[in-house]
């Protein structure tokens, strides 16, 4: 097996990327409820149930 290289120093890396996935989620997830409530106008339990997802994820 091949040696994976060591996280020391990569923790800004990963702070980057974890911030950035974090922005993309919350922006499909407001797109989604504004689509869900003004054009669609029905929301449903699978709506607020990911919005919850989005509020309690770390």
């Amino acid at each position: 097996m091949s040696e994976s290289l060591p996280l020391v120093g990569r923790s800004l890396a990963i702070f980057v990327v974890a911030t950035v996935m974090m922005g993309i989620g919350t922006i499909a997830v407001a797109l989604r409820t504004f689509v869900r409530v003004h054009l669609v106008r029905a929301f449903g339990w699978d709506d607020a149930l990911m919005i919850v997802a989005l509020v309690r994820s770390p």
